[in-house]
């Protein structure tokens, strides 16, 4: 209470305002009983007044010491130096404009950075405790071979586990429905009753699924469908629609963030107790647990149900790590965005450096005016603390104006980069979070910046108010002013170099030769009913046919239908040679590779080379032959420099989960190799080497779930797609067709977004970068040789050649750039591990350090020109004239 009540009554005064009136009324009054006093004790008139002036103390300094007992001196004078420092700004527009710009410019592009990096990194779903969401995935020497599942029976068995704070099951379909008039397919996610509690996402309207609907023909719809389809009306509450024939009441609509796996809509998941039909489990650890305590119990149970289930060990090498959802597919974003936010920060420091550059002159022309605040009793705080606000203030309004640009740039980054940047549940935008960040680095570089000319400022405000100038107007600030530049330039080299690995890095692969051609060639997905095509005849019809009437399509080269496509990936398998045994679990003894089912077509429509041997031919598939062509690196590792062609090769028997596949009645498990295939890059993962593939006739073992067509077309053309998609209906009017594109189109805006992306915003960053480089050392050097025109007007009145003059001010700086050139290759030296082995990009080609430095040296150079040549046509009468 003793600290509480002078804060309010501190507080009430400054809200009342100053009572200084009143004040020096009573010290006047105070003033004259005591000289009264002192006058009857005998003193005169004028000893009295100044025992009493004695007695009481300076009257102004008794004043401020109440005046500061009484309120926040300390608000008030930050308020007092905020109006100084606005009036300052006005009266120098060019230098506030140059200032204010500038930091727009770096925190608009952190501002916008930041709200990528949030939405892609920090928090990019809307789930409750979603960084505390893990699956467990079996780890293997390769990576992560396969991530834990289980059934109904067992997901009790985990729920209960003593590590596991909750759990929930899910698995995935993608069933056909007409909602739209015309058949099309949707993913679909079958959720276990609890899922959405553990998710914690509230609907938008209606309900979600619950424990008691696992068997009822319920649907929770996302927000995507439920807009695109049927308006988002609330309407839509007990409607039925159609999933592969079969009915489902819609009881719910999620909101727009909730997106689980890019599902489109949600059903229970069935109480399914089989043991051989697992599914995709997600847990969430007891607080308190780590991460390796649950995989090392959940790795007992699975040892407990495979051997329940399936009467075999777990081989005791297996092991399970917990995966943190959203860190499963190991593209590279989060570690790029990383990258970039670091690159923008960089920028932020640069931008902070010209600032502060800028402010160290402003505040070495404005010594005079220090000087004298300091000899009317200002300390050397107070000094310090002026210079901070105005810094701060600049700081700020720079802050705010590129918030504002900031929204502008979300505005195109959300219509230019590629949906795949993002997961689906993240929403780029400025947020609350966004402009805090903002804020907060504007109030930092604000005093960052500052601080500089601030101590400079304060410690030279004590030289004596008229002390003579030195005629070359050198000062101490220059010392300061030559560290900032070499930062400045050794940070820009910095960014120049990242700049060039990530558009080097772009470029390669955008021009990296996949192993196929994709130009002129269209993609489209032909998802199958299970009901359908059940029989292997059947199946092997209805592809002879889509093909045939595909390729009578007008403009259209060559089509395939099979399974495979060549940004999908082929289903990675296990597979034998005949002559030897593999002992134990089949996962972890047999090799693998990756699977390609496809028609006789395919490989001569992506022209991908048959380097020996001969391709699949159209009997091959009508009589589902058992021949295999193997790519160039399967041969390789497998067979060395022998010949693989005759060979034989033993596929795997049908697992669990493939037992709907279509196989012919005579199916063998044998397979004789016939030809070997050029490699073909995997699409997602292009700077990796080839991995091992075996193509296999389509008829040998066909999905009943999915199709895909490719057609090489004579020219790019939307009509003959629409076309395609008559001719498939007129084979099968209730065959949907899916997502038809381009084939450079997906390999240009879904894989290679990330790395363009990148490229451009740092060579963006970059340039910006050097640009304020050469802007800073411009300031620098036109304010030093504005200090030393009247050293200048002397040497040339003295017989000096303006060439000379104009070589002095050129060269004025050429140790401070030099220097930061030495430190900028040193920081490109020592970063370029961390770029080849954290984010994945090229690494610095050090040649290019070489251009790189004499880049930086030509525009310091070409900075420093304009100055030099200001100084070298100097008058030296009118110099002289203006001295005296």
């Amino acid at each position: 209470m003793r600290v509480l009540r002078p804060f309010l009554i501190r507080l009430m005064n400054l809200a009342k305002g100053n009572d200084q009136a009143r004040l020096w009324e009573e010290l006047e009054e105070h003033h004259t009983l005591l000289t009264e006093e002192y006058i009857r004790a005998g003193m005169d008139k004028t000893e009295a007044r100044r025992q009493a002036t004695l007695a009481i103390g300076p009257m102004q300094v008794v004043r401020e010491q109440y005046h500061a007992q009484k309120t926040f001196p300390v608000l008030e004078n930050f308020v007092r130096d905020l109006r100084f420092a606005v009036r300052k700004l006005i009266k120098s527009p060019s230098f506030a404009i140059a200032t204010i710009l500038t930091m727009a410019l770096g925190i608009s592009a952190t501002s916008l950075v930041f709200s990528v990096f949030y939405a892609a990194v920090v928090a990019p779903y809307p789930y409750r405790d979603a960084n505390h969401i893990v699956q467990m995935g079996f780890a293997g020497k390769q990576g992560i071979r396969g991530f834990m599942a289980v059934n109904g029976t067992d997901f009790h068995a985990v729920r209960h586990a003593s590590t596991v704070a909750d759990a929930m099951l899910t698995d995935f379909a993608d069933p056909i429905t007409t909602i739209s008039g015309y058949p099309e397919d949707i993913h679909v996610a079958r959720m276990s009753g609890n899922a959405f509690d553990f998710l914690g996402v509230a609907p938008l309207f209606g309900r979600t699924l619950t424990p008691a609907d696992r068997n009822q023909p319920f649907v929770v719809l996302g927000y995507r469908l439920c807009r695109s389809h049927f308006q988002c009306d609330a309407r839509i509450l007990g409607r039925t629609i159609d999933f592969d024939h079969r009915q489902f009441v819609v009881v719910g609509v999620m909101p727009p963030r909730f997106a689980w796996e890019e599902s489109a809509a949600f059903i229970p998941l069935p109480a399914d107790n089989n043991p051989d039909e697992g599914h995709p489990l997600y847990l969430r650890a007891r607080s308190g647990v780590s991460s390796s305590a649950m995989a090392s119990q959940m790795l007992s149970l699975v040892r407990h149900f495979v051997l329940a289930n399936e009467g075999v060990a777990l081989p005791s090498e297996t092991r399970l790590v917990a995966i943190p959802y959203g860190q499963r597919s190991g593209d590279g974003t989060q570690r790029r965005m990383v990258l970039l936010f670091a690159l923008v920060c960089v920028l932020l420091l640069i931008a902070c450096a010209n600032v502060s550059i800028l402010l160290l002159s402003r505040t070495s022309a404005r010594g005079h005016e220090f000087q004298m605040r300091h000899a009317l009793g200002a300390s050397q705080r107070r000094i310090l603390g002026q210079v901070l606000v105005e810094s701060v203030l600049i700081a700020c309004s720079g802050g705010a104006l590129g918030v504002g640009l900031a929204c502008a740039g979300v505005a195109v980054l959300q219509t230019a980069i590629a949906k795949s940047f993002f997961p689906a549940e993240a929403v780029l935008t400025i947020n609350v979070w966004v402009v805090s960040f903002s804020t907060v680095i504007s109030v930092a570089t604000g005093i960052l910046f500052g601080l500089i000319p601030g101590l400079y400022a304060s410690r030279n405000s004590d030289t004596p108010l008229l002390a003579p100038q030195p005629i070359s107007g050198a000062s101490g600030h220059r010392h300061s002013q030559r560290i900032l530049i070499a930062f400045q330039v050794a940070l820009t080299l910095v960014l120049l170099a990242v700049a060039e690995t990530s558009i080097r890095s772009f470029v390669s692969l955008y021009r990296m030769n996949m192993g196929y051609d994709p130009h002129h060639v269209y993609s489209l997905r032909l998802p199958l009913s299970f009901a359908k095509n059940e029989s292997w005849a059947s199946r092997v019809q209805y592809q002879a046919q889509l093909g045939e009437a595909l390729r009578r399509i007008p403009g259209v080269l060559d089509a395939s239908v099979s399974e495979a496509m060549p940004t999908g990936g082929g289903m990675r398998m296990e597979y034998g040679m005949p002559e030897e045994q593999y002992g134990g679990d089949m996962d972890v003894k047999m090799p693998r590779a990756d699977f390609e089912f496809v028609d006789a077509h395919y490989l001569s429509l992506l022209h991908i080379p048959v380097l020996s041997g001969r391709p699949f031919l159209q009997t091959d598939l009508d009589s589902a032959e058992p021949v295999a062509i193997v790519n160039k690196t399967f041969a390789r590792r497998l067979f060395g420099e022998q010949n693989p062609l005759r060979r034989t090769l033993r596929l795997p028997p049908l697992a669990a989960g493939y037992e709907n596949f279509v196989r012919p009645p005579h199916a063998s498990q044998m397979v004789r190799i016939i030809g070997i295939a050029g490699d073909v890059r995997d699409a997602w993962m292009p700077g990796a080497p080839a991995r091992e593939t075996i193509y296999l006739p389509e008829s040998l073992f066909a999905s009943p779930y999915r199709l895909a067509a490719q057609l090489r077309t004579t020219e790019d053309s939307d009509a003959i797609l629409e076309t395609a998609r008559h001719v498939i209906a007129g084979v099968n009017r209730a065959q949907p067709v899916s997502d038809p594109r381009k084939l450079d189109e997906i390999l240009s805006e879904d894989l290679r977004s990330r790395d363009r992306w990148l490229a451009i915003l740092a060579g963006a960053f970059s340039a910006s970068a050097l640009f304020l480089a050469a802007m800073g050392l411009y300031s620098t050097t036109l304010f030093a040789a504005g200090l030393r025109m009247r050293e200048f007007g002397l040497r040339v009145a003295l017989g000096a050649a303006r060439w000379e003059i104009f070589r002095l001010v050129l060269f004025s700086e050429v140790r401070a750039v030099t220097t930061g050139v030495g430190i900028g290759v040193l920081l490109t030296l020592f970063i370029q591990r961390v770029l080849l082995s954290v984010v994945g990009l090229a690494p610095i080609q050090l040649w290019f350090l070489i251009p790189a430095c004499l880049g930086m040296l030509l525009v310091c150079a070409l900075a420093n020109s304009f100055p030099a040549r200001q100084a070298a046509y100097v008058e030296p009468n009118t110099i002289l004239r203006s001295e005296s």
